[in-house]
This record gives structure tokens, sequence and C-alpha cells, in this order.
């Protein structure tokens, strides 16, 4: 130090100027926690909020491919009828090889619909059901609330109905004094 030169003391701060600082100092640090809670709980909901999104496009996705699937095996039906039409035409001429090939591809048609789940529905015998069933015709004296007849093959694709069933339902015969 040069000759003459005062050595400069810092003031002693006051308690009260302690005070106001630490208060201050709190004030910001609850600030800055509110702020990341605020942070966080935004994090959260966006997290929440893209799980339930990609669920949701999952379950969209499956939907699009069952109904895409459904709608390719209903387009084959029709196939199938008229291979089923053609058999019954060709029945008494087995030795012809076109009915042969015909015979073959129905088979294969019938094994990929089995595979991919589709079943007929409505059988001669069976119970009439609305839910399954088109009635064309009651006929008298078969079995009444029963399939007396199949006009053409019903299908469904688990719980979903492709196609009714057309078919014809016995009725009780009337007696005459009715």
């Amino acid at each position: 130090m040069a000759e003459g030169e005062e050595l400069e003391v810092p003031e002693a701060t006051e308690p009260a100027d302690e005070e106001q600082g630490e208060r201050e100092l709190q004030e910001e640090l609850d600030q800055v926690r509110r702020q990341a809670e605020e942070y966080l709980a935004l994090s959260q909901r966006l997290k929440a909020d893209f799980e339930n999104f990609r669920l949701r496009t999952q379950r969209q996705m499956a939907q699009a491919q069952e109904e895409g699937a459904a709608r390719v095996l209903e387009g084959l039906l029709p196939i199938l009828d008229a291979m089923d039409k053609a058999m019954e035409m060709s029945e008494n001429d087995e030795s012809n090889p076109y009915r042969q090939g015909l015979s073959l591809i129905q088979r294969q048609l019938k094994e990929l619909l089995q595979r991919e789940g589709v079943e007929e529905v409505g059988a001669p015998g069976d119970l009439f059901d609305p839910t399954l069933h088109e009635a064309l015709l009651h006929v008298p004296g078969e079995e009444p609330g029963h399939i007396a007849a199949v006009v053409r093959k019903g299908y469904r694709l688990g719980a979903r109905l492709l196609r009714p069933a057309q078919v014809t339902v016995g009725q009780e015969t009337l007696s005459e004094g009715e």
C-alpha cells in the first residue's frame, strides 16, 4: 500500500437488509418452484395425451384393417355363390375336367374364407334369427320358427354379419275354422 492511501473496509450490513435479501431470494425460489411444477404438470398432461392418441390411432388402424378385410371377403361371396351354382348345374357330369377344375377352385375359395374366420349362417332346421336370417317365405307344415330351406347362404366374420342368409321359415298350418 502506498503512503496516504486509506484502506476501504466494507460497511457492515444491517440485519434488516439481510432479511430483505433473504425474503427476495425466497420469493424468487418459490416462483421458480411454481414454474417448475407447472412445467412438470404440463409435461405429464402431454405425455398422457400422447399415449391416448397412440392407443386411439392403433384402435383406428385395427378397425380400418378389419373393415378392409370384411369388404374384400364380402366381395368374394357372390363369386362363391356362382361357383356353388355352377357345381349344382354340372352335378351329373363328374368326369368333365372343367367341373373338376371348378371344384378345386371352389374348395380353395372356401378354405380361404374359413382361414380368415368367415362362417356360414343359416342351415335347414336352425331356429330362425332375424339378426342373421332374412325370411323370404313362410312355409306351412314345416317346423314353426325354424328354417325350412336356404335360398342364399349367409356369412359372418366373427360378430360382424357379412350377409344375412335368405331363408324360408316354417309356419304352423292353420285349420279351416280359424
